[in-house]
């Protein structure tokens, strides 16, 4: 029978093993894909398009470009702090630097200037309308997991970072 101090707590290596993440169950991804799929049927249905023209499809062009930049960049920060950028697998730090100094979810927010870019480059306001309704789902579904997953992992790292970060921008 071993005798314990007490004076001592668990160690590090006491803690149990971080293995379930913030149990997000939609891919990110997928919810602005289902939301631009849906405006580009209902286009076909009821069209409702934007003025075609050459500076809406370079704007769209554009937003492309930024939005697969932001994508890289919080890849690479991501890879370089040696943690999981997938929503469904445990991390094992929080991100603060480069993007994520200026928004919690920047990755999320190049998902929706990708939607936008797709409804310039397609002429469709109805992917522009059907936005609110990503946002809504990346709150619901990931950033709300997220977030509570995070505070009981980190406690108060992140409950500061979430006190100095805005959610969106």
């Amino acid at each position: 029978m071993s005798h314990t101090s007490p004076n001592e707590g668990p160690g590090p290596n006491d803690l149990p093993e971080d293995t379930s993440g913030p149990r997000v169950f939609v891919p990110p991804p997928l919810l602005p894909v289902v939301f631009i799929l849906l405006g580009m049927l209902l286009e076909r249905f009821w069209p409702l398009a934007i003025p075609a023209g050459p500076l809406v499809t370079w704007l769209g062009r554009g937003l492309v470009l930024a939005g697969l930049a932001v994508m890289i960049s919080v890849g690479i920060r991501f890879r370089r702090a040696a943690t999981d950028i997938r929503p469904n697998k445990p991390t094992s730090t929080i991100v603060t630097n480069g993007l994520f100094g200026f928004s919690r979810n920047p990755i999320y927010l190049s998902f929706l200037v990708l939607q936008l870019a797709v409804a310039l480059i397609l002429n469709t306001y109805w992917i522009m309308i059907a936005m609110p309704l990503t946002v809504a789902g990346l709150d619901l579904y990931v950033i709300r997991r997220e977030e509570k997953y995070l505070s009981r992992k980190f406690g108060q790292e992140y409950d500061d970072y979430k006190a100095r970060v805005r959610r969106w921008l």
